[in-house]
């Protein structure tokens, strides 16, 4: 993985990228830049906020004025309240104005070899073949898609992809492609050769599943589910899982399930 700066035009920048690092990343197959939805979302959310901000801001000026027969600890008790709500509202308008514009910086191109990532003016750029390990978290809450990923190379650099990409799980999903094309086969070699292979939290084995000092034989094992964002190991019979982990929790989950797959059932 390789970091530079370069200039500020984002078309400019990915082909600096492309051709400065001479990595040979083939065609531009796709671009991902911030999601409409989610800028849309944010300026309206600050604007409310800031707009509310402001009115108070003049309603506490109003309550001090001269023409207006409050008594004065009733004026400056109602303007203490105003100054805490108003400056607080404006205060998360301009950070929500911030957050949007650091989105807009914010952009994923996907390389028929590699990925670039643009955040802020830095370039990130990956081959597929340097991906050693991936997260992702896929939910849906009150009828919402949440999507997170994090890459990382094989010297332990990792990148975050934003969640509020346009169409970001086509990421997700080109990502899972890749490295199931370039780790797949060895870790399935590896397995085959009685070597231990670790998960995260979960090691497998050549007899069955580890998880710390808790261990099941395959054949102990009825299926294994994914459901819901988790994870679950089941026995035969039981009412409760023998395991249950987040996505989140386990890198390469794909090839995790890859490798189940060959001694026990997987339903997705």
């Amino acid at each position: 993985m390789t970091e530079v700066i370069r200039p500020s035009h984002r078309a400019d920048r990915i082909w600096a990228v492309y051709r400065a690092n001479a990595l040979d990343f083939g065609e531009l197959e796709s671009v991902h830049p911030f999601s409409r939805a989610w800028g849309l979302r944010f300026a309206i959310i600050a604007g409310v906020c800031i707009a509310l901000g402001i009115v108070l801001a003049v309603w506490m000026t109003d309550g001090l004025a001269p023409h207006n027969h409050r008594s004065f600890s009733s004026a400056v008790e109602q303007w203490a309240v105003s100054l805490v709500v108003g400056g607080t509202l404006i205060a998360v308008g301009l950070v929500l104005l911030t957050v949007w514009w650091v989105g807009t910086t914010t952009r994923a191109s996907i390389f028929e070899r590699g990925l670039v990532y643009e955040r802020l003016g830095r370039s990130t750029s990956i081959r597929w073949d340097d991906v050693a390990r991936f997260w992702r978290s896929e939910r849906i809450v009150n009828g919402v898609e949440h999507y997170r990923y994090i890459l990382e190379d094989r010297s332990g650099r990792r990148l975050t992809i934003s969640r509020r990409l346009a169409r970001v799980r086509e990421v997700g999903r080109r990502i899972e492609i890749e490295l199931r094309r370039h780790r797949l086969p060895e870790a399935l070699a590896a397995h085959a050769g009685g070597a231990r292979l670790l998960f995260g939290k979960v090691a497998v084995t050549s007899v069955g599943l580890n998880r710390g000092a808790s261990k099941v034989r395959w054949l102990e094992i009825d299926a294994v589910h994914i459901d819901g964002g988790y994870v679950t190991v089941w026995k035969p019979g039981a009412s409760a899982p023998w395991l249950r982990l987040r996505l989140w929790e386990v890198p390469n989950v794909d090839i995790l399930l890859q490798v189940l797959a060959t001694h026990i059932r997987v339903v997705r």
